[in-house]
């Protein structure tokens, strides 16, 4: 939602997400410094990498790189939009939809188990239905 209460549409939520998540990640890793220092040692290498294969030949870096994982990202955050729409996010038991069928999990990485997936970040993908059993209700 917006700020004023107001529903993003899509593409809004989408950009917004993408563009916000790594900086939104940071914030948040300043209460724990031990994963902080992995995600900053992450990126850091990732940028490394990256400037190599751009140094190297910028063309491929960008078609076969930079531009799936960008798109990747965007993708990603598409798919959180309906997890979301139109929810306030006072109570983290009603503030996302979640979705059970079986081959979205599947292609997923049991996205669909979003509720378990923000009350419990750090908890493995592979065990979000688990905990969902035990929030379901």
């Amino acid at each position: 939602m917006r700020k004023d209460g107001s529903t993003m549409g899509e593409v809004e939520y989408s950009v917004s997400v993408a563009a916000t998540g790594y900086p939104r990640a940071a914030g948040v890793g300043k209460r724990f410094p031990r994963h902080m220092r992995i995600f900053i040692t992450m990126i850091l290498i990732q940028l490394i990498l990256m400037g190599l294969l751009f140094w190297y030949n910028w063309v491929n870096a960008l078609f076969v790189f930079a531009l799936p994982m960008a798109i990747s990202l965007y993708i990603t955050a598409w798919h959180t939009y309906y997890h979301h729409a139109g929810l306030h996010t006072d109570n983290e038991y009603e503030a996302s939809y979640n979705c059970m069928h079986k081959w979205y999990n599947i292609l997923t990485g049991n996205l669909g188990y979003h509720t378990a997936h923000h009350i419990r970040g750090g908890l493995h993908w592979s065990k979000l239905p688990e905990y969902h059993e035990t929030i379901k209700d």
